[in-house]
This record gives C-alpha cells, sequence and structure tokens, in this order.
C-alpha cells in the first residue's frame, strides 16, 4: 500500500503529464465533439481517473510492466479520442499520434532535468514531487507553441476537404516516428528510467519530434 504523499505525488504528476496534451489534441476538432460539453468533461475525468491507476500500478511494480502498461494507456486514450471525436479515422489518428510523441519529449526531458537538478537517486524514484515540477516547466516549454500552431495554421489545415483521402496514409509518419523512440527505450539492459536520465535520450527525443513536425 502506497503512503497518501506517494498517492498525491502520482495523481499530480499524471494530470500534469495527461489534460494538457489531450485538451490539446481535442482543440483541432472542437466542433466536431460527438457529445455535449458536459459529457466531454465527464469522460475526460473518467480516462484521467484511468490514467491515474494505470500510474499507481506503474509505481507499485517499478521496471515490471513498463512497456505494457505504456503501450495500454495509449490504447486506452486513442479509444477515448476516436469515440469522443467526429473526424475521418486518419485524420483523428494522426493528430493523436502527434501530440503523443509531444508528450514523451515533454516527459523525457523532464526526467533528464530532474536527474541534472536535484541528482540521479532523487530521478531513479518514479512520480516524485521533483519531476512533476520539471514536467511543469517541459510541458509549458512543448505546449505553448504547439498551441499557437494549432490555432494558426493546424486547425485549419486539418478540417479542410481538399486532399482529405492523404490522411488515410499521413498519420504513417507521427506513427513511425512513435515506434523509434519507442523501442529504444523499453526494450534496452536499461531500465526505462534510466534511459531518461541520459542527455542523449532527450536530443533524441527532440529530433525524432522536430523530424516528425518537418
Amino acid at each position: 500500500m502506497l503512503p497518501f504523499y506517494r498517492i498525491a505525488e502520482i495523481v499530480i504528476y499524471t494530470v500534469l503529464n495527461f489534460l494538457p496534451f489531450l485538451l490539446l489534441a481535442l482543440y483541432p476538432f472542437r466542433r466536431q465533439l460527438r457529445f455535449s460539453g458536459k459529457a466531454t468533461a465527464v469522460m475526460i475525468v473518467s480516462l484521467t481517473a484511468i490514467q491515474i491507476c494505470i500510474a499507481l500500478t506503474t509505481a507499485t511494480h517499478p521496471g515490471q510492466f513498463n512497456g505494457l502498461l505504456s503501450l495500454v494507456s495509449t490504447a486506452i486514450y486513442g479509444i477515448f479520442y476516436f469515440i469522443a471525436v467526429k473526424a475521418s479515422f486518419g485524420k483523428a489518428l494522426f493528430t493523436l499520434l502527434m501530440l503523443s510523441n509531444a508528450a514523451n519529449l515533454a516527459v523525457m526531458c523532464a526526467k533528464c532535468m530532474e536527474g541534472l537538478i536535484f541528482g540521479k537517486e532523487m530521478a531513479l524514484q518514479a512520480y516524485r514531487w521533483t519531476y512533476s515540477l520539471c514536467l511543469l516547466f517541459t510541458s509549458v516549454a512543448v505546449a505553448i507553441p504547439l498551441s499557437l500552431y494549432f490555432r494558426r495554421y493546424f486547425s485549419d489545415g486539418i478540417n479542410k476537404q481538399a486532399g482529405s483521402a492523404s490522411w488515410n496514409y499521413l498519420w504513417l509518419i507521427p506513427a513511425t516516428f512513435y515506434l523509434i523512440w519507442y523501442w529504444p527505450l523499453y526494450r534496452s539492459e536499461a531500465t526505462s528510467l534510466e534511459r531518461a536520465l541520459q542527455p542523449s535520450t532527450a536530443l533524441f527525443t527532440l529530433f525524432i519530434n522536430v523530424g516528425a513536425f518537418l
């Protein structure tokens, strides 16, 4: 049984990690939601609770199911997204994968920052308050430019009918970049936490995201 302060740390981390990018993913299709605003809000709260449960499982079984739980978390996120948004499969999947990659960038950079500022001993402990503090800064650094890009360019472009058939395969681009960062992070002798502490991992993830957007 985790002590209360650890549960609080995990809840804070999950909310910081999950909600900003989920809301950003919904923004381009804000006029194409299947349900009312209240119903969508209830779904978001329920989904956040599920993500917290996944994080609690990861914390109580460190290193055992991290890769699998990451995939499960992404799958649940995707199911919610396709249910909540009335958009073509390709457009929704492209947006979902692109934002997943951006969220992973914020997470990787936050863990690396935590290790550099607070030391490796603290950083190797998952979901500590030091991680959430670093994640707050990296999420702001990633989410603000993305929100400006979505508002000025992406929202209008993805909702245009011209070239709509191309979205049926354009999602393969962010999917490829997702697999590129996922495989070396979880399929190596070092744990995912140890890999995330390496500045080279943060730089690699940054490179992947820049490549995806270009």
